[in-house]
């Protein structure tokens, strides 16, 4: 009878992870993602993570390197100063991790009416801000808005507006036809 043996080095694989606090940013906002790096189950600390910032284009917006502390983390704190869609990579020894975020060029969207309510068919104006995350207003953004019923069906889209530069625009509306209640939506 024949005896074999097989010898094989066993080598693991790292199994990086990173991840943000959030998916969506504005320009110049604070951005924090935090990893870890593990083989098989197990979470290791003292190892070389390269993290990369990529553009859509794919070119390398920021790199550096970090090692995962006694907390088995790495983490960074960062910002990106132009809007547009973002690729974070771990690269750990050829093992890599991505991660997906936007910036957007504005903070937040706020909604004003010409008036609380309305009665059926009146005419109506909304004044649109948006402003960056210092409160600035962001001039130049487009804006679309629809009124829909509050299951979420769109009734009537309004007219595109642009925000000049205190970063407002404004949009008039007709109430619809049969009272209840709308949902005046803003994008």
């Amino acid at each position: 009878f024949f005896i074999f043996l097989l010898l094989a080095s066993i080598t693991y694989a790292y199994d990086p992870s990173l991840v943000t606090d959030k998916y969506t940013y504005a320009v110049n906002e604070s951005i924090f993602a935090v990893g870890s790096v593990k083989i098989n189950v197990t979470a290791i600390s003292n190892v070389s993570v390269v993290f990369t910032v990529r553009d859509v284009s794919d070119a390398a917006v920021s790199t550096a390197t970090f090692v995962t502390n006694s907390r088995v983390q790495f983490n960074s704190t960062f910002s990106l100063t132009s809007a547009g869609n973002y690729t974070l990579v771990a690269n750990v020894s050829g093992d890599v991790v991505k991660h997906f975020i936007k910036i957007k060029s504005y903070s937040k969207i706020s909604l004003s009416l010409s008036r609380p309510s309305y009665t059926s068919g009146a005419a109506g104006t909304a004044t649109i801000s948006v402003a960056d995350i210092n409160g600035g207003g962001v001039s130049g953004q487009s804006v679309t808005s629809s009124i829909r019923y509050t299951n979420g069906t769109i009734l009537s889209s309004l007219a595109e507006c642009t925000t000049d530069s205190l970063g407002q625009c404004t949009t008039n509306f007709t109430a619809p036809s049969v009272d209840g209640s709308y949902i005046l939506e803003v994008n």
